[in-house]
């Protein structure tokens, strides 16, 4: 079989689960030949080995039972750049990229200096902005210490040398958080999904560790210790920016109003609120 016969039929297992099966097929192809996807088009015609077939086909199967394709190939382009993600950590996305470029306006209208952000995963907000700002300090927060893992792998493969050591990393717990310096941009992407919602998810999500989703009971239990963290470690003319579930927007808002801050909504690209601008009044 050659590998314009390979994609084809595996195109056609996948269509069922992905609107994408063309690209996930050449994607995987790709990956478990070790070439990239300009020569998959140039040698359409290379007959596969039957060992370099099942090894496809393997991975062609892990995507068919729900695996995304992120955790198969280990890496998730996010904002121009390459993260490696596992399972232990949540897989970036787009969406978030909305708190990416409000966070970049920030930081270059304010001249911010230092940056916390609480529940870092993979570490692709701070990463991010460390590397498109003129940020001096970071500190990116986890509770889990495969995520820190994660994170540090993509700060030492991401990060200009020179920018390095303008980040650390630290295990703490959002909900149990303690610490006295205040930044000038405070940000996060928490579990903000409701508990009982966990078992209708998508199937991918399913993949994806579920601390990294649940909002506990009604999805809002973090944003109410975010709340405290904010009043505490903000400095008084700094902001906050977080990601919230779409349907929880005026849920989430009502938090911080009632914590003697004040926020301003921002939809993403479907049109749907997506972040919230936290600042003091």
């Amino acid at each position: 079989m050659d590998i314009r016969e390979a994609l084809s039929k595996a195109a056609e297992y996948l269509i069922e689960i992905t609107d994408s099966p063309i690209l996930e097929a050449e994607l995987l192809l790709a990956y478990s030949l070790e070439v990239d996807k300009y020569e998959l088009i140039t040698k359409s015609n290379r007959i596969l080995t039957d060992k370099e077939f099942d090894h496809f086909w393997q991975l062609i199967k892990d995507r068919k039972s729900g695996k995304p394709v992120a955790y198969i190939l280990e890496r998730k382009e996010f904002f121009g750049l390459d993260f490696i993600v596992t399972k232990d950590v949540l897989i970036p996305r787009p969406e978030t990229e909305i708190l990416i470029e409000l966070s970049i306006e920030y930081i270059e209208k304010h001249k911010a200096k230092s940056l916390l952000d609480l529940g870092t995963g993979s570490g692709c907000i701070p990463i991010t902005l460390l590397y498109k700002t003129e940020l001096e300090q970071a500190r990116a927060v986890d509770i889990s210490n495969e995520a820190i893992e994660i994170a540090q792998r993509n700060a030492k493969s991401l990060l200009p040398i020179q920018k390095q050591n303008r980040i650390g990393f630290q295990k703490g717990d959002i909900l149990n958080y303690n610490d006295d310096t205040t930044y000038d941009l405070i940000t996060s992407n928490p579990p903000y999904i409701p508990s009982k919602e966990l078992a209708d998810l998508p199937i991918d999500l399913s993949f994806e560790p579920r601390s990294a989703l649940d909002g506990k009971e009604d999805g809002l239990t973090f944003y109410r210790y975010i709340a405290q963290i904010l009043k505490k470690n903000m400095k008084k003319t700094g902001a906050a920016f977080l990601e919230i579930h779409s349907t929880l927007a005026e849920q989430s808002i009502k938090i911080f109003n009632d914590n003697e801050l004040q926020s301003e909504l921002y939809l993403d690209l479907a049109n749907k609120p997506r972040v919230i601008k936290v600042t003091f009044k």
